[in-house]
């Protein structure tokens, strides 16, 4: 092989060399290797519930700062929760608590994230806009989504079996109606249907012997709300916390991230900001 040709190869391969350390380097937190970040970037995931109001705050604060850009995904709950421990985004978006599993992996790795309040919201029970039963107690939803009540006539109602409807376990949503309803009990019956919010009010639209549960954000007049233990679920029960599947709407930021974080989650709960577009979209304010 001549000189040149040689020679043409180790500055090849010095190129190559030199492009693969400036592409990727390796992550600080680990022997794995990621792309350098974009310091101009949030990125945000998580709860399916929050993501719409975050998504709209998030539009408004890049109109009025154009330097910055906010990216925001759902996938639940969970799935934000595990991105943040995992340290693949900024924010995660939440609409239930921590599941224990998740806690423990935040202990285990000695993380601390710190919880901001965005809101309040609820889950709302609903029937077919037909079915006569005008109110059920929550020990009564607990025994139908049990199994251990199959029949509309057992709670007051027309003769006719009970078609229960859920939202997927592995959402924050059902996180909420597993500790505020199921409680130990967090089995649901083998009949009960997965389905996605919007399609368990169209199914229980369709079907007079369905029950259903959603965020009151979603519900819509296709459905019947019931009242829980006589208390119906607005702005004064939810913010109170009387109404009993109320619940908190939050995001979580590590401590370690909050001063690349911090402009805009001040913008998240400024009043005059991100307090007046939640409060716009049906969130229940804070304070």
């Amino acid at each position: 092989m001549t000189t040149r040709k040689w020679t043409t190869y180790a500055v090849l391969a010095t190129f190559f060399l030199v492009a693969y350390l400036v592409v990727v380097k390796p992550s600080p937190a680990s022997n794995s290797y990621a792309a350098v970040p974009d310091s101009n970037v949030i990125h945000i995931r998580g709860s399916d519930t929050v993501l719409p109001i975050v998504q709209l705050i998030a539009e408004s604060y890049m109109a009025d700062n154009p330097q910055e850009k906010v990216v925001v995904n759902g996938g639940g709950t969970s799935h934000g929760t595990k991105s943040l421990i995992d340290d693949t985004t900024d924010i995660s978006m939440a609409s239930a608590g921590m599941t224990e599993d998740l806690d423990r992996m935040v202990k285990d790795k000695k993380l601390k994230f710190t919880n901001y309040l965005i809101g309040r919201d609820a889950l709302v029970v609903f029937v077919h806009p037909e079915n006569p039963v005008t109110g059920l107690t929550l020990e009564q939803i607990k025994q139908i989504y049990k199994g251990d009540i199959n029949n509309w006539s057992e709670v007051g109602g027309a003769n006719l079996e009970i078609e229960v409807t859920s939202q997927d376990p592995s959402q924050g949503t059902y996180e909420t109606w597993r500790e505020k309803v199921m409680g130990s009990t967090s089995f649901l019956t083998k009949k009960t249907r997965i389905l996605e919010s919007r399609a368990i009010q169209s199914y229980t639209a369709a079907h007079k012997g369905a029950i259903g549960y959603i965020s009151t954000l979603s519900v819509n007049k296709t459905v019947k709300p019931l009242p829980i233990n006589g208390i119906s679920a607005d702005a004064h029960t939810i913010k109170a916390e009387t109404y009993p599947i109320s619940r908190n709407l939050s995001i979580y930021v590590r401590e370690e991230q909050l001063a690349h974080n911090k402009l805009f989650i001040d913008y998240i709960l400024e009043p005059a900001k991100g307090q007046k577009i939640a409060q716009n979209y049906g969130i229940i304010p804070a304070k």
